[in-house]
C-alpha cells in the first residue's frame, strides 16, 4: 500500500471512531448571555482538577491514542497520521493545570458578558486582599479522551514565520463544575457538562493538543453556561442592590448620653452585642452599630471595592451595601438591609490624653475569635502622609481592622485601622487608630455628636 493510499485509510478509520467516540447530542439551547441592565458578579477560576475515578494511575492508564504526523515535505502542515499507538495519561497530565485553562474560561465567559478575574492558586482561599471576586469557580475532570497525531521531528512554518512542532487533535471532556460564594463562604452550585473539540480532522497547527483541549474546555463550559441556573448565579440578587450608594452627606443621629460613673467593664456586655464581623469576599474585618437606621461603621480597606458586605451579628447575617466612602482615612459607612435587635454605640468625639486607658474589639484572625477584647494605653498621636491616628499598645491584628475602640467610659472614640509588624510577621505593639471626628468627616457625615 502507498503512502497516499495508507493516509486515506487512516483518514476513513479516525473519521469513523471520532463520530463514535467524540461526538455529544445536540444542545437545543445556546449559552445565556449575561443582562446588561444588571449587576453581574465577578468570577475567578481557581483550580482545575484530575479525577477520573480509576484507582490507575500509573504511567499504564490509557486514555486514547496518538499518531505520528508525517509532512508530505519539509515545513508543510499537510501530510498524514500513521504508526497508531496507546496515548497514557502521563503523556499529557502537565497540560491539565488551571493556568493551562485560563483563556479558555476567559473566552468562554467573556464573549458572553461576564466578568473574570485572574486565577488563584488556592480553592476558595479568603486572600486578604480587596480584589478577590465574588465567586470562585472550580473544575473536576471527570472523563477525558484525546486522539492526537504530531511529530517532534517535524516543523511547521507559521504565518508569522515561527517554527513549530505540527500537531492536531481530538479531545473530548466531562467536567464537574462547583462554583462558591465568596461571601457567604459556601458553593451555591454544582453541576456536570461535557466539551469535545474535532481538531484531528483538520489540519495540523502549532500546538495543536493544547488547543484542542482548550477549545473541549470552552465547549463544556458553554454548555454550562446554557443552563439557566447555573447562569443566574452570575447575577447580582436585585434584593442586594436595592440601596443606592449616598452621592451627598448621610446623617446619623446616634444616641449619646452620658453613663456617669459606668465603666467599660461595667457596659461591656451590652456592647459586645452591637459589635459585628463584616464579612466581604476578599476575608473580613470589624465593624459597630453606630445609629438606629442601621448604619455600621468600619474601614476602607475592609470592603475594598466591593459593593456589599455580609454583616455577622452572632449568629445572624445581614447583607449590607456600601454607603460612603473615606479612603484616605480609611473609613466607610454601610447599610443594613434590616435594623439587627442590638443598640448602637455611643459615640464621642472627645480625644483621649495620652496615657488613658483603651479597650479594643473585634475579630481578630479567624471569624470564631468574634468579640475579642484587647486593652492598653493613647501611647501617642501621630500624622502619617498627611492623616492624623491614635497610636496604642493594645493588640490589633488582621480582622480587627474597622472595630471600635473605647474609652473608659465604654464611648468610641477611635476604629482600629492598622499595626506594625517586623519582618518575622510579629508585633511590636505599635498600633493605629483612626479618631472618630476623622472618620465622620471623611464621610462627610453630619451629625449631632458633640
Amino acid at each position: 500500500m502507498d503512502t497516499e493510499t495508507e493516509s486515506e485509510t487512516v483518514k476513513q478509520q479516525t473519521a469513523s471512531s471520532l463520530s463514535s467516540e467524540f461526538s455529544l447530542p445536540a444542545n437545543p439551547l445556546k449559552p445565556i448571555v449575561a443582562p446588561s441592565d444588571k449587576e453581574v458578579l465577578t468570577v475567578l477560576l481557581e483550580r482545575v482538577d484530575l479525577n477520573l475515578q480509576t484507582d490507575d494511575y500509573s504511567n499504564k492508564l490509557e486514555i486514547g491514542e496518538q499518531f505520528r504526523f508525517y509532512p508530505s515535505h519539509k515545513g508543510s502542515a499537510h501530510g498524514y497520521c500513521r504508526d497508531k499507538k496507546k496515548l497514557y495519561l502521563t503523556q499529557v497530565r502537565n497540560r491539565l493545570d488551571v493556568n493551562d485553562f485560563v483563556v479558555a474560561y476567559r473566552n468562554a465567559l467573556t464573549q458572553h458578558g461576564y466578568k473574570v478575574a485572574q486565577p488563584g492558586k488556592a480553592q476558595f482561599a479568603l486572600q486578604q486582599t480587596s480584589s478577590m471576586p465574588d465567586l470562585s469557580l472550580a473544575a473536576k475532570i471527570v472523563g477525558l479522551k484525546i486522539r492526537t497525531c504530531s511529530s517532534p521531528n517535524a516543523y511547521i512554518i507559521d504565518e508569522a514565520s515561527r517554527y513549530s512542532h505540527p500537531g492536531k487533535a481530538s479531545t473530548y471532556l466531562k467536567i464537574e463544575w462547583a462554583l462558591f460564594d465568596n461571601l457567604r463562604r459556601k458553593v451555591i452550585y454544582r453541576g456536570v457538562s461535557e466539551g469535545v473539540d474535532h481538531g484531528f480532522s483538520g489540519p495540523v497547527q502549532r500546538d495543536g493538543l493544547n488547543v484542542s483541549l482548550h477549545k473541549a474546555f470552552s465547549s463544556a463550559l458553554e454548555r454550562q453556561l446554557s443552563n439557566a441556573d447555573f447562569a443566574e448565579k452570575f447575577i447580582r440578587n436585585e434584593a442586594q442592590t436595592n440601596e443606592t450608594p449616598s452621592t451627598g452627606r448621610v446623617h446619623l443621629s446616634p444616641v449619646y448620653a452620658p453613663r456617669g460613673n459606668e465603666t467599660f467593664s461595667q457596659r461591656v456586655r451590652d456592647l459586645l452585642g452591637s459589635v459585628c464581623t463584616v464579612r466581604t469576599p476578599s476575608g473580613h474585618g470589624s465593624g459597630f452599630l453606630v445609629d438606629n437606621e442601621g448604619h455600621v461603621l468600619t474601614n476602607h480597606h475592609v470592603v475594598g471595592t466591593a459593593d456589599t458586605a455580609l454583616l455577622l451579628f452572632g449568629d445572624e447575617e445581614i447583607p449590607a451595601r456600601v454607603v460612603a466612602r473615606g479612603e484616605m482615612a480609611d473609613v466607610a459607612l454601610l447599610k443594613m438591609e434590616r435594623i439587627p435587635d442590638p443598640k448602637p454605640l455611643d459615640l464621642s468625639l472627645t480625644e483621649p490624653v495620652v496615657g488613658e486607658s483603651l479597650f479594643v474589639v473585634g475579630t481578630p484572625l479567624d471569624e470564631s475569635l468574634s468579640h475579642t477584647v484587647t486593652s492598653g494605653i493613647l501611647s501617642s498621636v501621630r500624622e502619617v502622609a498627611g492623616v492624623r491616628y491614635f497610636q496604642t499598645d493594645a493588640a490589633v491584628n488582621p480582622g480587627n481592622s474597622g472595630g471600635p475602640v473605647f474609652d473608659s467610659s465604654g464611648n468610641v472614640i477611635a476604629l482600629a485601622v492598622a499595626s506594625l509588624r517586623d519582618n518575622n510577621g510579629s508585633s511590636v505593639n505599635i498600633n493605629y487608630l483612626v479618631p472618630m471626628r476623622n472618620a465622620l468627616s471623611a464621610l462627610g457625615i453630619a451629625s449631632n455628636i458633640k
